[in-house]
């Protein structure tokens, strides 16, 4: 005759069929049938769809994004010719500038001493000229009239003649000083943003170095460096699209030059796009040149909007007939305002977007 289990044993068996039963309710061996992505409608729904679209096949290249920078088109750096104590820079960073506008002025006091001697100088020479040149004439008639030696007409020609090119030569450097002095006093070439101030009043300005740099907002574009295989795919005025993440956009650009030589360090090819004017876009910002490189594969397509996300599952609201059904799927990669549907939908279904 068959022994009863001792009581000190029916509670851990109890909890170990319990355990048995919950691991097959969750592998779905218990309780009904695991539902598989696509297959299984959910309960109909009875609210009237606002916009359907159709799920479609395309043939896609897959998106690169290559980082690059943003920087202006035009942009001047405005530096003196020559060596200078600045007295003034007129704007700040950031100030909008018209053409013509005063941006600094240097010390001119050494430029004027230098102008008043050149002054002089060519007042001087063209004085001794027209010395010269009076001698000249008065000798070519004693000489006509056989008063004077030809060596004496041959000497006071050639003293007229290094006279007049002394007086020219000075007048030139009287010019030149002039052309000097102007220098001291830095204009804009064009209206626009001062982008940065890299020197303050007192400072000495040196020749060839700049005081303020100056761009043209109106006018900027994306730098990004491709791979060689990628950028032989571009052309000089191709549509491309760039993401600015700083703004949260993607502006549709046109590119304006290729560099028409690799890097031999990175083996990529430096590509420059136009970009539209856009409130908030400045140099400097960080931003995707996306370009359409590599092989192409076939997809299928839903609007982004159609997809919904509860957890880990995806699913979507299909409307076959005059009846809504929701739906598991899976997706794939997003593909602007559509998305890849890799499971769960075919070709030529409706789906509700709204």
């Amino acid at each position: 005759m068959t022994q009863p289990l001792p009581k000190k044993w029916l509670f851990p068996a109890a909890a170990l069929i319990a355990l048995l039963l919950l691991i097959l309710w969750m592998l779905g061996l218990l309780g009904g049938n695991k539902t598989e992505p696509g297959l299984t409608p959910l309960p109909t729904q009875a609210m009237l769809p606002q916009e359907t679209a159709r799920a479609i096949r395309q043939t896609l290249r897959e998106t690169q994004a290559w980082p690059g920078a943003v920087k202006a088109l035009i942009e001047a750096r405005i530096a003196p010719k020559i060596s200078a104590r600045i007295l003034e820079v007129a704007f700040r960073e950031g100030d909008r500038v018209e053409r013509g506008a005063v941006l600094a002025r240097l010390d001119a006091e050494q430029s004027r001493a230098q102008e008043r001697e050149a002054s002089a100088h060519a007042a001087a020479a063209k004085a001794e000229a027209a010395r010269t040149e009076a001698d000249l004439k008065r000798t070519r008639e004693l000489f006509e009239q056989e008063a004077a030696t030809r060596e004496a007409f041959e000497h006071a020609a050639a003293a007229a003649r290094k006279a007049s090119a002394g007086a020219r030569a000075a007048e030139q450097n009287l010019r030149e000083a002039t052309l000097q002095r102007s220098e001291t006093v830095l204009t804009a070439p064009f209206g626009g943003v001062i982008a940065r101030r890299l020197h303050e009043p007192g400072d000495m300005g040196l020749a060839g170095e700049p005081i303020v740099v100056l761009h043209d907002p109106s006018a900027l574009r994306l730098e990004a460096s491709v791979t060689a295989a990628c950028a032989g795919q571009i052309n000089v005025g191709d549509p491309a699209t760039v993401r600015i993440d700083a703004l949260k956009a993607s502006l549709d650009a046109k590119i304006g030059e290729i560099v028409p030589a690799a890097d031999p360090l990175t083996g990529t090819v430096l590509i420059k796009a136009d970009l539209p004017q856009t409130k908030g876009l400045q140099p400097g910002l960080f931003g995707w040149l996306e370009q359409a490189c590599g092989s192409e594969h076939t997809a299928l397509l839903i609007p982004a909007a159609a997809l919904r996300r509860i957890g880990q599952v995806e699913a979507v609201t299909v409307l076959e007939g005059d009846r809504l059904s929701t739906r598991q799927v899976r997706s794939g990669f997003a593909r602007g305002e559509f998305v890849e549907i890799l499971s769960g939908l075919d070709e030529g279904e409706t789906v509700v977007v709204r």
